[in-house]
């Protein structure tokens, strides 16, 4: 930098931002730098001591396009505030494509065509603006003040709004698809119907955000604070595919999620799946919290292969099957009842079973009856066998049939032991049916 700089330029100085030196930027006549602040030497205005970029004097849309340079600009720490259209004229097109604005304060702004594709506004103020239909693609905003900004309609695909203040702001119907919200604040902002694919949100602040029939698909919502957050059914956190209820982006896509997390992936998307599981249950959606706890337990199953605890996935893998982890009573009723049925047709074919009133054996062999009297024996030695199935599977036991043979004997200690399982499975489902 120069040591000496004319009476004549602008005033303004910054510190020098990251990326300042940037290949688009190598010609750029309009400024000087440090190793640490950046210098501004436009020709200041007669009146004041800064550029007409960095004055505070309050400007106007047609005067901004006329002073805009064709292509890239630098323009940090532009001053325009309550920039506005009032003219019955058909509002022209503001253009900041691939400007570096780190710093401007645009707040109390109200545009309705403006172009910030790729722009860099890191750190800026726009703050109660109005730009709804605004042109933000790979837009960089971090750290950016957007509180009530009104944004309704807006494309920010690829935008980068990682620890930006999104408090009360209205992002309505916007376009976020794959941008970075890491750590962003959305505190009561309005985002209803705006689609989120793939846009990351992970540790953001969405504490009272309103998110009716948003489209978060492939989100990334790992440790996101939801609290008081609005949804409905409308709302989509997850793909469906061909399923009733789909998986989030760290189930269906573990490996390559692994660099992200000190955790594996299974872990972001069993705390993803608890935390919708709350946020449905608080939406009174009761088939949402059954698919999210569903989804939650098979990542745990999943996880438990993954780091060799055998016995617990043996265990995840029974609860699966039997009940689909405390979600499905007829699933567990289906199960109960095969098994009364197959005890009931086995006991009368290894070793049978004695009445205590009487030595009459009830017991079967695998020969087809030969009279009417043979077949009347059968049919009541197997109705027998089902009502002693029946006091066997609900360990009822009154002690008018007992077991005989080795193979009965058998039989009966694991059907007793899987009909007080089922039965202790049954009514703890039911109690989870019933609570909900």
């Amino acid at each position: 930098m120069n040591s000496e700089l004319s009476e004549d330029i602008c005033r303004y100085r910054g510190i020098k931002p990251t990326g300042w030196s940037d290949e688009k930027f190598v010609d750029d006549s309009n400024w000087t730098w440090s190793d640490s602040h950046v210098f501004c030497i436009r020709e200041k205005k007669s009146d004041d001591d800064y550029c007409f970029w960095h004055s505070k004097d309050e400007k106007n849309v047609r005067e901004v396009v006329e002073r805009r340079e064709d292509g890239p600009e630098r323009l940090c720490g532009a001053k325009m505030p309550g920039l506005k259209w009032e003219s019955a004229e058909e509002e022209p097109e503001v253009v900041f494509t691939d400007c570096m604005l780190w710093d401007a304060d645009i707040s109390d702004v109200h545009l309705h065509k403006t172009d910030f594709i790729r722009a860099d506004l890191r750190g800026a103020n726009l703050s109660n603006a109005t730009l709804p239909m605004s042109k933000m693609e790979r837009v960089d905003l971090k750290n950016a003040d957007l509180s009530e900004t009104v944004l309704r309609y807006a494309d920010l695909t690829r935008a980068d709004l990682s620890k930006a203040d999104l408090e009360g702001a209205c992002l309505e119907n916007a376009d976020l698809i794959n941008a970075d919200l890491t750590d962003a604040t959305t505190t009561n902002a309005d985002l209803q119907e705006a689609t989120f694919w793939y846009a990351n949100l992970e540790d953001a602040i969405l504490s009272g955000a309103d998110l009716r029939n948003a489209d978060l698909r492939s989100a990334r919502c790992f440790q996101a604070f939801f609290r008081d957050t609005r949804i409905n059914s409308g709302t989509q956190f997850v793909n469906r595919g061909g399923e009733v209820f789909g998986r989030c982006s760290y189930e269906l896509r573990p490996d390559k999620e692994l660099d992200t997390f000190e955790e594996h992936p299974y872990f972001a998307a069993a705390w993803t799946y608890r935390k919708l599981e709350d946020m449905y249950e608080s939406a009174a959606l009761p088939q949402r919290v059954k698919n999210a706890h569903i989804r939650k337990q098979e990542v745990q199953r999943k996880d438990h292969w993954r780091t060799g605890s055998y016995g617990r996935w043996v265990v995840a893998t029974i609860n699966y099957h039997l009940t689909e982890h405390g979600e499905n009573l007829g699933r567990l009723s289906k199960a109960g009842i095969a098994l009364i049925i197959l005890s009931g047709l086995l006991y009368p074919f290894i070793g049978g079973f004695r009445a205590d009133s009487s030595s009459e054996v009830y017991r079967l062999n695998f020969v087809l009856p030969t009279s009417i009297a043979d077949l009347c024996h059968a049919v009541g030695t197997v109705m027998h066998s089902f009502y002693f199935s029946m006091i066997t599977f609900t360990t009822i036991g009154y002690g008018d049939l007992y077991p005989t043979g080795t193979g009965s004997k058998i039989l009966v200690a694991f059907e007793s032991l899987m009909g007080g399982l089922i039965l202790a499975m049954f009514v703890y489902v039911l109690g989870r049916r019933i609570a909900r």
